[in-house]
């Protein structure tokens, strides 16, 4: 999969291509093809590949550490993301003019840290029996359920006509196959029936597009916020070399606030608003966990604390990458920060019960 994006030949300095050239280190790991069909296909995006319903996608490939074959493809894995992969990074738009860059695959294979060396991954390769530890809602390691996919589809479509900064899913595609110790690939109905997976989870592989796949909890990696901070300029129409940490700062804390006020005036709130679910470019992703905000007061406001203070936390985490300040002049800023993020909040917030019972919230602390 060439799709590797040159800025170099680009002539728009104002489309928001980033600063990918900054990443010096990446850490790459081999796929093999599998056995797939396309089972849905995004028509509202302009997607940089040929994807067919029906059909089987060059796509559809899934990790392993044994690679018996002659033909792989690498795929990049970012840390602290193992349950997908890099693709690539071509730019293309949705049809309303929305540009992306970074397209992952989720379900494709799990991966995590060697022990013996913390900068490199390996793949995770399933086990049989491996799910039965696993929780009420969890899929087995590096697999993606079609029903947590189509969740994912379904809030991150809504809330884009929202004017929410969401991924997007670009196409699902079934896995007929999945690849296991060894390198061996064996068929989804073997893999139900040696217990490799449970029998009420439908494999497949989510495609999505982000601006930049890297979240806040990627923020220490070399070359990561330089790539972001490009990209927010670039959209913003401001010249990258002269736009400030400050002018970052305040640009994602403003941002933010507008993206939580989205969710919550719909009715709904995300649960996990950490640093691992809001990208360097202030996209909220990973929707598969959003929920339906309660109807009673106290309930209402409960949950929508909890997005709020989680919300605060990762942007206090995103702020301690760009100060190297005594505590207190950092205390300082992060109060100003936090400020902005709020006053955001409330400016964009058009649920008038829930807008009170926030209000309410915030004067008590």
């Amino acid at each position: 999969f060439n799709m590797r994006f040159n800025p170099d030949t680009n002539p728009n300095e104002r489309l928001a291509i980033g600063d990918s050239a900054a990443i010096r280190s990446k850490e790459i790991l081999s796929a093999i093809r599998v056995k797939n069909e396309v089972l849905w296909v995004n028509s509202k995006v302009c997607a940089p590949f040929r994807l067919e319903k029906g059909k089987s996608a060059q796509l559809g490939i899934f990790l392993t550490n044994d690679a018996i074959e002659q033909e792989t493809y690498p795929l990049e894995i970012i840390s602290h993301h193992y349950r997908s992969a890099m693709v690539g990074q071509i730019i293309f738009e949705d049809k309303d003019g929305r540009l992306y860059r970074d397209v992952d695959l989720k379900g494709a294979g799990g991966v995590s840290l060697n022990r013996d060396d913390a900068s490199r991954f390996h793949v995770d390769s399933l086990i049989p029996q491996q799910y039965r530890f696993r929780g009420a809602r969890d899929t087995p390691y590096g697999i993606c359920d079609l029903e947590y996919a189509i969740t994912d589809r379904k809030m991150s479509e809504f809330f884009v006509k929202k004017g929410l900064r969401p991924h997007r899913a670009l196409a699902f595609i079934k896995l007929n196959e999945i690849v296991v110790e060894h390198g061996k690939k064996i068929s989804i109905n073997d893999a139900y029936r040696l217990h490799y997976i449970p029998k009420d989870i439908e494999p497949i592989i989510e495609v999505r597009a982000f601006g930049t796949k890297a979240r806040i909890a990627n923020a220490y990696e070399s070359g990561r916020l330089r790539d972001a901070k490009t990209m927010v300029a670039q959209e913003l129409g401001k010249n990258p070399k002269d736009f400030t940490n400050q002018e970052y700062l305040t640009w994602f804390a403003v941002t933010l606030g507008e993206q939580v006020a989205i969710i919550h005036s719909a009715g709904y709130w995300h649960k996990y608003l950490s640093d691992h679910n809001i990208t360097l470019d202030c996209r909220i992703v990973d929707l598969d966990s959003v929920d339906n905000l309660p109807k009673a007061a106290s309930d209402m406001k409960r949950d929508a604390k909890v997005d709020l203070s989680n919300a605060k936390k990762s942007l206090t985490n995103l702020l301690y990458h760009f100060f190297d300040l005594e505590d207190f002049k950092r205390n300082e800023l992060e109060e100003g920060f936090k400020k902005l993020f709020v006053q955001s909040y409330f400016g964009h917030l058009i649920n008038p019960k829930l807008k009170k019972l926030m209000e309410d919230v915030e004067q008590k602390q």
